[in-house]
């Protein structure tokens, strides 16, 4: 038993995903308001004159309701007629691309139960029955009615923008050209946006606003300066703050059990050197794999509350060791450090998703940065060694009449 212990602990029996959980809404908020809460000043409860908008597609495709019956001619164009109302022709809308090639986020539309649904075929005379959120939740369909949505903006001298695939870094970017010759207000509800758009944002242009384009219940709302937000903020932390995003947990990247976006962002701000340099290292192109893990390797120790020669095996160990002392129940593996293994592939994810981000992919290749192909599509590479020794995984079993095949099996060729 002595001898198991220590491998066991190696790696989570049940899941590596129990150490780096996908990511939480609340979290991406708790960031939202942390970063604010350090620029008060920066925030205001109007919108400033603004001469020109920057819409985010993706969100305003929620914004409308539908009603069953009406052609979906009629619902494209709802969405031109609400964009010419609220904010005038001197707007531009950026639409995500959806694409039949594998992409970086197929976990998280999987996870999302995209993809679930039937392809809808439909021309604009054809009526809507059924459920929005259904049919949007299919990439075919949703990439059909955007090309319906883009022609009647187009029609009212709008501008569009249609990403090839993930469209945040086209909405940001998008925002701050048009801020270089007008006030400009970008509409979103994203975090990512904000830490985009202080990463991207000049300092030298015209006002930059970001606004949510969805109210609180009693109709108030806040609108972020963000030059001055990034004055404020410093542009050093405003590129850490990439780093910190999809450290934390991104769509691509994975969140870590029991550490926080708002807690990582406080210690940055305290000037913390471990993080400082590594957030550094992290927006620097071409970085080998093995600097890259060994950094990750030293972040993931240093948030546990290592020091810096404390390798993860060992203060998983020891940790364990010491939980199984004064636990009087069982020691649940999330509890622990992730491993060395699967800190190494998300850390490798991570510095892919900000090369991203900074649009330096190019030349990258995913499945060199921690992921695999399969079936078409990336999935997370979670670890590179199994779960356990053979022996042991030789007599663990589960219950399952049939083949191992649901969610709810607990068999270990799953975990």
């Amino acid at each position: 038993q002595c001898k198991i212990i220590p491998y066991y602990i190696q790696e989570d029996l049940n899941n590596v995903r129990s150490y780096l959980t996908l990511q939480e809404d609340l979290d991406n908020v708790r960031l939202y308001l942390t970063i604010c809460d350090h620029a008060q000043d920066a925030i205001q409860d109007s919108v400033p004159e603004t001469e020109y908008h920057v819409l985010d597609g993706g969100s305003l495709l929620h914004r409308i309701p539908w009603k069953n019956g009406e052609s979906y001619g009629d619902i494209a164009q709802s969405y031109a007629d609400f964009t010419i109302r609220h904010y005038g022709s001197a707007t531009t809308v950026v639409f995500d691309g959806y694409d039949e090639g594998p992409s970086i986020k197929d976990n998280t539309y999987e996870r999302r139960g995209q993809n679930i649904h039937p392809i809808v075929g439909f021309t604009a005379a054809t009526e809507f029955t059924g459920k929005k959120e259904e049919f949007l939740s299919r990439d075919v369909n949703k990439q059909r009615l955007i090309q319906m949505i883009s022609d009647e903006l187009r029609e009212r001298d709008c501008t569009v923008v249609n990403a090839l695939g993930d469209a945040d870094v086209d909405i940001v970017k998008a925002a701050v050209e048009a801020s270089r010759l007008h006030t400009t207000t970008l509409i979103g509800e994203d975090t990512d946006l904000l830490v985009l758009l202080l990463y991207y944002a000049q300092g030298d242009t015209m006002a930059l606003y970001f606004k949510s384009d969805r109210t609180k219940p009693d109709g108030s709302f806040k609108v972020y300066d963000i030059n001055r937000l990034k004055d404020i903020l410093g542009h050093d932390l405003c590129s850490q703050l990439l780093f910190i995003h999809a450290m934390t947990g991104f769509d691509t990247t994975s969140r870590i059990f029991g550490v926080g976006k708002k807690s990582a962002f406080q210690k940055l701000v305290k000037g913390d050197p471990v993080l400082q340099s590594c957030a550094n290292a992290f927006t620097i192109l071409n970085q080998t794999t093995q600097i890259i893990e060994d950094l990750g390797c030293q972040v993931m120790s240093f948030l546990f509350g290592g020091k810096h020669a404390d390798s993860l095996e060992t203060m998983r160990y020891n940790i364990f060791s010491k939980k199984v002392v004064s636990s009087s129940s069982f020691v649940t593996p999330e509890r622990l450090p992730p491993t060395e293994s699967a800190t190494k592939l998300h850390f490798r994810r991570v510095y892919y998703q900000i090369m991203v981000w900074m649009g330096m992919e190019e030349g990258m290749d995913a499945m060199k940065w921690g992921w695999k192909l399969l079936d078409n599509c990336f999935v997370p590479l979670m670890s590179r060694m199994n779960a356990a020794p053979d022996s042991l995984l030789q007599v663990i079993h589960c219950n399952c009449s049939t083949a191992c095949k649901t969610l709810h099996c607990s068999c270990r060729r799953y975990g």
